[in-house]
């Protein structure tokens, strides 16, 4: 395993949210998707 036992809680906490209350506007969006299409660092 690649963490310590003590961060399964952590990491089970985390794994369970769902969503968050942050919505991303259109300038968000667009940078988002050219980054992800991005073939440069």
């Amino acid at each position: 395993m690649f963490w310590k036992q003590s961060n399964k809680a952590v990491y089970r906490k985390s794994n369970s949210i769902k969503d968050t209350p942050f919505q991303p506007n259109k300038v968000a969006t667009n940078y988002t998707k050219r980054l992800l299409t991005s073939m440069d660092a």
